[in-house]
């Protein structure tokens, strides 16, 4: 059969390879195919702490990079590089340290963290380069805020049962604002009478939606409703 060869580093210091970038291999019959060989390169290294509202290291905080660039770079289809950097996740250790290896030289990144009970936060943009391929970030987080409310049908009865999300800002997620992304993981479904609750935001102004999710919501539709979430508690 035909295969094509694809190293992945994993989460080691290496960046991986595109598909574009494998080796088409044919196999016949019983025969073995050797020398497949590859060269892979040192990526960038990402490093820091994070530290909870009274200064003190946050154990188990989920951290993970993103590019600037990373929605026009998908809108001009380099899913599979976006994917790949999916994968370049850490957690914060017992005194907060956390540390994301592999990363493609050349691009400007941003280190987010999230953890339950508090809201999403994020670092300065660094550059990795080719002659600087360390970086060290310091994520800061802070109690999130909430939102709640209800939902209604049009004839006025409790919408039961549906669920009500953050849609993010497609201009500013192509400006490569990260911020339009923050607070996208907080998610509700309605109860009986209607009433949701979105927890762990960050302070900002987020557009939700009520009901099944269509592409127009994403690109030029309105949402239901709009929220200008300053501090603590929007209902």
């Amino acid at each position: 059969g035909e295969y094509r060869v694809v190293p992945r580093t994993g989460k080691s210091e290496y960046v991986s390879l595109s598909s574009r970038m494998g080796s088409k291999v044919v196999l016949e019959g019983q025969v073995d195919l050797t020398d497949v060989d590859f060269q892979v390169n040192r990526g960038g290294w990402i490093h820091g702490q994070v530290t909870g509202p009274d200064k003190k290291p946050v154990k188990d905080v989920r951290c993970s990079v993103l590019p600037t660039d990373f929605m026009s770079a998908s809108m001009k289809g380099d899913i599979e590089s976006m994917t790949l950097l999916d994968q370049q996740k850490s957690r914060s250790d017992a005194e907060g340290y956390f540390e994301l290896r592999g990363l493609p030289p050349g691009k400007t990144y941003r280190v987010s963290g999230s953890q339950k009970g508090y809201a999403p936060a994020k670092s300065e943009p660094v550059e990795i380069t080719g002659d600087r391929l360390e970086a060290e970030v310091r994520l800061s987080l802070a109690k999130g805020c909430t939102i709640s409310g209800h939902a209604v049908t049009k004839d006025g009865r409790p919408a039961a049962k549906i669920e009500v999300a953050i849609i993010p800002d497609m201009g500013e997620m192509m400006a490569g604002n990260i911020d339009a992304v923050l607070g996208m993981e907080s998610h509700a479904v309605t109860d009986d009478s209607g009433a949701f609750t979105l927890r762990d935001l960050p302070a900002g102004e987020f557009n939700l939606h009520a009901g099944k999710l269509k592409p127009e919501n994403f690109f030029g539709g309105k949402p239901k409703t709009t929220h200008d979430v300053v501090d603590g508690t929007r209902d």
